[in-house]
């Protein structure tokens, strides 16, 4: 009997070096699912992207998180990565199991996202502007 690995779509900004280090550190990969990175920021037209614009995601204010049944947003993936993924490094580690609970997760998220603007600021990127084909 063979099980059917679940395929997770996660949707970072890839212009920020703080989202993309969360990318790379993601190690849901792992825990035996197939994980799809989507740089929002490059792959602005991407299907999976464009289907989570259309169900109301902003990718300017946060990752995104599809996997199969749910979509999570800002700092409810944040928490999904938390819970799902394993730790890749110290600093991951430290960090894992405070964030899989929603307050803590949800009052360090602002933190990240204005550490965002600041990284995006200084790199002189705009915001992530998708492109939808008609």
């Amino acid at each position: 009997m063979t099980t059917l690995k679940k395929e997770i779509w996660f949707m970072y900004d890839g212009g920020c070096p703080l989202c993309t280090y969360g990318a790379e550190t993601c190690q849901l990969k792992s825990q035996g699912h197939i994980l799809h990175l989507i740089d929002a920021r490059y792959a602005t037209d991407h299907p999976q992207l464009l289907e989570a614009i259309d169900q109301g995601y902003d990718l300017d204010k946060g990752m995104v998180i599809y996997d199969g049944q749910a979509y999570f947003h800002g700092a409810n993936a944040l928490q999904y990565l938390m819970k799902h993924g394993k730790s890749k490094n110290r600093f991951t580690a430290l960090f894992k199991r405070p964030l899989s609970f929603d307050f803590p997760a949800s009052c360090a998220y602002p933190f990240l996202r204005l550490m965002r603007r600041i990284l995006l600021w200084a790199r002189g990127l705009p915001p992530i502007k998708p492109v939808r084909k008609e």
